[in-house]
Order: C-alpha cells, then sequence, then structure tokens
C-alpha cells in the first residue's frame, strides 16, 4: 500500500483525478492527523494515508470517478455534513467540505429535507439503497433531479448527484414559437428558465418591472398554466420529451 501511495504522489502533479483521491484519502484521515504531532517523517505520512485507505474502502475508486462527472456530485455523512465535492458541485452550489447538505440552496420538493431522505436510505433495508428525488433552486425555484445512492463499501455515507435539466436556446425558442410567443416573450421566457429573476429580465431589457410581468403573465395564458411552478414544470417536461 506505502509503495502505491508513493507512486499516487508523484502522479498526482500530471494527473488532477490522482490528486483528488490523494485528497480524499488526507481529509479521511485529517482528524487523526490535527490531533498530533503533524511534523512526522514522509514515511509515517504515508503509512497513516495507507490504514485511512483501508478504513475508507471505495472512497479513493468513487473519488476518481466523481471527478469525471459534469454533474454535481457530492458524498454526505449520516449527519449530513458534506464529505467530499466534485469540481461541478464546488461551482453550481458553492459546496465544500463541512458544509451541511440542507443548506446548499437545493431541496426535495415532496420530502421534509434532504438530509432525512439521506438518513432514511443508510438506514434503510437491502434494495432500498437508490431514490430519484425531484427538486428545485431555493433561490430560482428551477428544477432538477437528485439521484441519492448508497454505494457499497462507503458505510454511513450517500453519493448525491444532482441533475439539471439544461434547456438551450434552440428549444426555448422552439416551444415558445409553438406557443404563439412573441420574440420579446420568448427571450423573457429564455432568461426565466435560466433562474433570472424578472426585476433582473427587465433592469437588462431596459424596461419596468410592471411591463415585464404583464409580459410574463401573457406567457403564462398562451401556456395555459396559473403559476411560475406550473411553467417551469411544462417547459421542462415538454423538453425532455422532445430531447
Amino acid at each position: 500500500m506505502t509503495d502505491w501511495l508513493t507512486k499516487l504522489v508523484r502522479e498526482a502533479g500530471r494527473d488532477p483525478a490522482r490528486a483528488d483521491v490523494l485528497g480524499a484519502l488526507w481529509r479521511a484521515d485529517y482528524p487523526n492527523a490535527k490531533s498530533g504531532d503533524i511534523e512526522h517523517s514522509i514515511d509515517t505520512a504515508l503509512h497513516d494515508l495507507a490504514e485511512a485507505a483501508e478504513n475508507i474502502g471505495s472512497s479513493p475508486s468513487l473519488r476518481r470517478v466523481m471527478s469525471l462527472l459534469k454533474q454535481p456530485a457530492l458524498v454526505v455523512q449520516r449527519d449530513g455534513i458534506v464529505y467530499d465535492v466534485n469540481d461541478a458541485c464546488r461551482a453550481a452550489l458553492d459546496a465544500g467540505f463541512g458544509d451541511h447538505v440542507d443548506h446548499l440552496g437545493i431541496r426535495p420538493l415532496a420530502e421534509e429535507s434532504l438530509h432525512a431522505v439521506i438518513a432514511a436510505i443508510l438506514d434503510g433495508p437491502p434494495g432500498s439503497d437508490f431514490r430519484i428525488l425531484q427538486a428545485v433552486s431555493d433561490e430560482s425555484d428551477r428544477p432538477s433531479v437528485l439521484a441519492v445512492i448508497r454505494p457499497a463499501g462507503l458505510p454511513d455515507k450517500a453519493v448525491v448527484f444532482v441533475i439539471d435539466p439544461q434547456i438551450s436556446r434552440e428549444m426555448a425558442q422552439a416551444i415558445g414559437r409553438a406557443h404563439g410567443l412573441t420574440e420579446a416573450e420568448a427571450e423573457i421566457l429564455e432568461a426565466f428558465l435560466k433562474g433570472t429573476t424578472l426585476q433582473s429580465v427587465a433592469d437588462l431589457r431596459g424596461r419596468s418591472l410592471a411591463t415585464v410581468r404583464t409580459q410574463f403573465n401573457t406567457i403564462l395564458a398562451k401556456f395555459g398554466v396559473p403559476s411560475q411552478a406550473s411553467l417551469v414544470r411544462l417547459v421542462f417536461g415538454i423538453s425532455s420529451f422532445l430531447t
């Protein structure tokens, strides 16, 4: 194991994924490292990392896979604390190690909290180790999908994948034309689907908020829906079907 870790250290400078694995191993043993004398020799440090790798099972392999994913992904402990994140998650949710999963700005629609879902999966019987949840952003109500998995060999931790249903500009415009939207209304719809507030849309277009609200109400009427949330669900549903 020590030889493997020595090779890992040497390769970390050339392969970011290798550096991510090394970081995961360090975080696994960090409570022990910070409580003792940090000025050990390199051989002792490698020995400690080797023991950490054996204790966390498949985490290095899992971390390597996560680093290759374009979608945000994070590993969450039973207590709801974020144990690890990939770069996409850092960028999308501003998430970091030690954050609580319920404070990341994304929440399930039909569940009490994401932490409660994770706890239920970790405490559930075999066969209940995978859940798909509809979720929304706290700031923009933009929809997304959460896949929560209890991986084998990683006790008391769950992996959460955040699947953001992207919609292209061409798709948004095509859906708008099919519902009789004007060019201005289609642009407002596109901005709204990206999470832009109506006030920001008004500022960007140089219009009053009242004018943009009127245009948005016209959009709701043309789609035959009563609310912003209903509009988002309908448009993304059409987009998924067409895709």
